[in-house]
């Protein structure tokens, strides 16, 4: 997980105190920024009245931790500090988008709309100074008007701002740093020459049971000390082949992946945001995500949850092909599926609209109302296009 909340009762201090000087040079000023609620306000007096307000639990905000993979925190060591700068400022949108995501909002409009204050702090390292890029989001327990903010609704949806925040790091990492970055056949984001070598060179050690091996105390390195030790580090690594980027295209979601997001229970639409999201194999921009999400979860009643199986579609995608990232294609795609079931319901099987050689004229008809109806990629190969043509329906458009 990328996106972890947690409940925070401190007082502010463990994120006041650090400086977060590993990052000088290539973060945009300060650890430590208002995101919400007075942003051309004191940063230590702005943390102070967001954490007054306690609840009776004890907790004064909730810790929104969002997390770079390993794979993209170490471009901060191997990357020169232009590039780096870039990818700091890529983490901090997406982070502003799984944050949005969360508030039902953007950042900036939250407390304009009532809710509460936020505050974040950047820093580039783990207690045992291994490159790991991450921010806290300190979210007020109250917002605007003394309300306690609804934290099972924000609990709800980090799933799918984990995915939000991830896909937007794949899809902003080629301009940032020249690499590509997919999700692997694991689910694990993958950067382009950051092999496994350099990763388990600079991952905290486990325990046998799969929890983290105790780590260093809490120390304030200065950048240089920082950058002093990451060489040392992977100039000892050892080397493997550098990940191997898989051989599909951006321009249509990965339907396997799609589909073991989703599982086989009920999912809502926070489910349909992260499966979505998690199946565009190189990224795709948070705005592009949940616009496609309300397209393809539109059958989904509001807060309400389907069977799975419902939204993975399977005799759909097997007879129009995996579902497009282009929404204009999208919309296609989803007309053909309307078409699809009344022929389904008509008696037409799947199969037969695949490849209608050697069935009868109304099967070929059948596969031409389809064709007219969902242009896309065809699903039918292009040989067969002129048979279709002949077969008296009409003219097709065969990509």
């Amino acid at each position: 997980m990328t996106v972890r909340i947690l409940g925070y009762r401190g007082c502010g201090d463990y994120y006041l105190d650090d400086p977060g000087h590993e990052l000088d040079g290539i973060r945009d000023g300060p650890a430590g920024r208002v995101l919400a609620g007075g942003a051309h306000g004191d940063l230590d007096a702005m943390v102070r009245s967001l954490l007054s307000s306690p609840l009776r639990s004890g907790r004064r905000a909730l810790d929104v931790i969002v997390a770079a993979p390993k794979p993209v925190s170490l471009l901060l060591a191997i990357e020169p500090a232009a590039a780096s700068r870039r990818v700091v400022a890529a983490h901090d949108e997406a982070v502003r988008a799984a944050l949005g995501y969360l508030l039902g909002v953007e950042v900036e409009r939250a407390v304009e709309r009532g809710g509460p204050a936020v505050v974040a702090f950047t820093h580039g390292v783990n207690r045992l100074l291994d490159p790991h890029l991450h921010t806290h989001v300190l979210i007020g327990a109250r917002d605007a008007h003394g309300s306690t903010v609804p934290t099972r609704d924000v609990r709800r949806h980090a799933n799918a701002a984990d995915a939000i925040y991830v896909a937007a790091l794949r899809a902003a990492l080629p301009e940032a740093a020249g690499r590509a970055a997919w999700v692997s056949a694991s689910g694990a984001t993958r950067v382009d020459g950051v092999d496994h070598g350099l990763v388990a060179a600079t991952s905290t050690p486990r325990e046998r049971d799969g929890r983290f091996a105790r780590e260093a105390p809490k120390s304030h390195p200065s950048a240089a000390d920082v950058r002093r030790h990451w060489a040392e580090v992977i100039g000892a690594a050892a080397r493997m082949d550098p990940p191997a980027r898989p051989q599909r295209t951006a321009e249509a979601i990965d339907e396997h992946r799609f589909a073991a997001e989703l599982g086989d229970g009920m999912v809502g639409l926070p489910e349909v945001v992260r499966a979505w999201a998690m199946a565009c194999t190189f990224g795709e921009r948070p705005e592009r995500v949940l616009a496609a999400a309300g397209i393809v979860a539109s059958r989904i009643p509001s807060r309400g949850r389907v069977p799975a199986v419902v939204v993975r579609d399977a005799a759909a995608v097997r007879v129009l092909g995996p579902r497009p990232t282009d929404l204009e294609e999208l919309g296609r795609w989803q007309t053909g599926r309307r078409e699809l079931a009344r022929l389904l319901e008509e008696g037409r099987r799947p199969a037969e609209l695949v490849d209608p050689r050697g069935s009868s004229p109304a099967v070929w008809l059948a596969a031409a109302r389809l064709d007219a109806a969902a242009p896309l990629r065809r699903r039918t190969s292009a040989r067969l296009a002129p048979q279709l043509a002949d077969a008296g329906a009409i003219s097709l458009d065969c990509r």
